[in-house]
């Protein structure tokens, strides 16, 4: 696998789509959906952030007095910081002024952020409504069937969540690795999205990129002020029953040490929201072993024995950079156990395990279905008097307790 250059990529004009539902446009951004998740576009003026918006963020991140300019901390949203990073977390729309007031915000940025905020809102509904009527979601255009399929929460107004972040970029100099697994090796491990779609805006330094599945190559985000990037996330595949990829990328660390600040704007699910509410943030979770779906080829995490939801997701974050908004409900890793019987080694089928488990008449039956599993490991007598009946449960049967619909179905995006 190697990285390469984004000189040979096909750009997308946002501006034709808008302006004159350019087909042909459209049509290549839909081949480059289907191909690799994600596309590079021209940026209309309005969404360009222009010099002085970049230098005020850029003072706001780099000021030792930073901390006094937020009247009230919240665990998810407005100004957070980790090792390697820092960065400002808000909802767009009404949530926004809302936030403003209870000082998530700096003052000095509150004009500036509403207005782009306010232009962010108007391009990705507008694209939306678009792609919908060109039948890139969906055969039959409907826009309130494409929210309420994606499980989007836009059916009172139109929001996202938009993310300003300054990467540190203290390490720099060495050879990206071949995917990167932690902090160690990237500034954010290779994933997708949870929501349906998102727009990076701006990126003034080396970093960012993106998975080309076609020849497994990442290509490297643009530099230029007017070339932007979309990428679908996981919804998006979920409801084209993967006709449409999840957009994978990552952050590498640069081989010249500087600053790193970038904007992105990303159309959530419900259920994304949910996940970081109060209540299921403060949620104790049960220890094991867990993985991410939208972390391709991702190793494992433990999570601590009474370990409440954020604390772990903070250190998620702080272990493999990807900001706690990004990271869908954890899949448990539940632990195999070795259960066998005797067996005569000289009649080692079913049926001759059977007649061996009869003959042991002081011990407790076990009733073997015709489609149970061939068992490893040896118990002793002692533990097989205790043994319990064991009843196996269809994948199904879980599922619909676990209230999972008909459409998660879909195939991976991995």
């Amino acid at each position: 696998m190697s990285s390469s250059n984004n000189k040979s990529q096909t750009i997308i004009d946002l501006s034709k789509i808008f302006n004159t539902n350019d087909t042909t446009e459209i049509k290549q951004m839909q081949t480059e959906f289907q191909s690799n998740g994600w596309c590079f576009v021209s940026l209309p003026k309005e969404l360009i952030p222009n010099p002085d918006l970049i230098k005020q963020l850029t003072q706001s991140f780099e000021s030792d007095n930073k901390n006094s300019w937020y009247s009230k901390y919240s665990p998810i949203y407005g100004y957070s910081k980790v090792n390697h990073k820092e960065g400002i977390k808000l909802l767009t729309g009404s949530y926004l002024q809302e936030f403003a007031n209870k000082g998530l915000i700096p003052t000095t940025l509150v004009e500036p952020l509403n207005y782009l905020s306010q232009m962010l809102d108007a391009v990705t509904k507008r694209l939306i409504e678009i792609l919908d009527q060109h039948s890139v979601f969906q055969e039959h255009p409907s826009l309130s069937n494409l929210i309420k399929r994606a499980r989007l929460p836009l059916k009172n107004e139109h929001f996202g969540m938009l993310d300003i972040v300054s990467y540190f970029n203290d390490k720099s100099g060495f050879q990206p690795p071949q995917n990167g697994e932690s902090t160690e090796e990237v500034n954010c491990v290779p994933h997708y999205d949870p929501g349906l779609l998102s727009i990076s805006i701006l990126s003034t330094h080396e970093g960012l990129q993106l998975k080309k599945m076609i020849n497994d190559e990442w290509i490297d985000g643009s530099l230029e002020l007017h070339i932007g990037v979309i990428w679908l996330g996981e919804r998006a595949s979920r409801i084209t029953k993967n006709r449409l990829k999840a957009g994978i990328h990552r952050v590498i660390y640069p081989q010249e040490s500087k600053r790193r600040l970038t904007i992105w704007y990303e159309i959530c699910t419900t259920e994304q929201l949910k996940n970081i509410s109060d209540n299921k943030t403060n949620e104790i979770m049960a220890g094991g072993m867990v993985t991410f779906d939208n972390l391709p080829k991702a190793s494992p995490i433990i999570v601590f024995r009474n370990e409440r939801r954020l604390d772990f997701l903070r250190r998620f974050e702080q272990s493999h950079g990807l900001t706690m908004t990004k990271a869908p409900p954890p899949q448990y890793i539940l632990p195999k156990h070795d259960i066998s019987f005797p067996t005569d080694d000289s009649n080692t089928n079913d049926r001759g395990a059977e007649s061996c488990v009869k003959q042991s008449r002081s011990h407790s039956r076990t009733n073997l279905s015709s489609n149970s599993q061939v068992l490893k490991s040896k118990i002793s007598k002692r533990s097989r008097r205790n043994t319990s009946k064991i009843f196996p449960k269809t994948e199904n049967s879980r599922l619909r307790r676990a209230g999972v619909h008909e459409e998660d179905f879909a195939p991976s995006t991995n």
